[in-house]
């Protein structure tokens, strides 16, 4: 296995263009000894995903295609724990569904077999950074051994940087309407149905008219239920 240098993992500069710190995250990726990298948000709106990623196009492709994310234990384990975990660790550790087993072989079949998961944090909402390692099994666990705080605070920073500029290609956003996000923003703050409409100049009965639409939208059963969506799935 070649050596791989240490290297600063500086801040992202100011007032790049998304294409440029696309760039830069592959451009990191591959000096720190992996091949491609899968950044992606963990929403609780699952009826779709958004990714950021240099991995095999047909893996990608199939992926989204069969809703694999779904049934993704790597997914699962990371909205669920915070330390990282190998693809190969997280499909063992699973109940093996048919989906989890078919996506299995599917990264298989792509050459996919050495990736590790780092779980990620902002205020924006949580998300998973993927690594994939083209090589053997005893160099790929060398290697994250090696650097593995490295590798995580290398991970944070892709997502952070990605999750305060460009949220909107990581998560799935609702579509709520200006007013829905003024009143989400008051919801959030714990206000009453009376200060808010207030703070509006609207009506009560406008303001439980917006609370209601929210509700619906984000498929919340109460208010406290509608804010923890919203941050997980980068709403707010």
């Amino acid at each position: 296995m070649k050596s791989v240098h240490s290297y600063p993992y500086g801040e992202f500069s100011s007032n790049l263009s998304f294409e440029d710190v696309e760039k830069s995250i592959f451009t990191r990726t591959e000096q720190s000894g992996f091949a491609g990298v899968f950044i992606t948000g963990i929403s609780c709106n699952t009826d779709d995903i958004k990714l950021i990623s240099n991995f095999p196009g047909e893996f990608i492709s199939a992926y989204c295609h069969h809703k694999y994310f779904l049934h993704d234990p790597v997914l699962q384990h990371c909205s669920k724990h915070h330390n990282p975990i190998t693809w190969y660790d997280s499909h063992k550790a699973s109940l093996k569904s048919k989906e989890s087993k078919l996506l299995h072989q599917l990264s298989l079949s792509c050459g996919i077999e050495h990736c590790l998961a780092i779980p990620t944090f902002t205020n924006k909402g949580a998300g998973v950074v993927n690594l994939y390692f083209r090589g053997g099994k005893g160099d790929f666990l060398h290697l994250c051994a090696g650097k593995y705080a490295e590798l995580i605070g290398l991970s944070q920073l892709f997502f952070g940087e990605l999750s305060k500029n460009y949220p909107e290609k990581l998560f799935m956003q609702f579509k709520l309407t200006t007013r829905e996000k003024e009143c989400l923003q008051f919801i959030v703050k714990g206000l009453s149905n009376l200060e808010i409409s207030q703070l509006m100049s609207v009506s009560r009965d406008r303001v439980k008219e917006l609370v209601s639409l929210i509700l619906k939208k984000l498929e919340a059963a109460n208010r406290t239920e509608a804010v923890m969506i919203a941050a997980k799935s980068g709403a707010l």
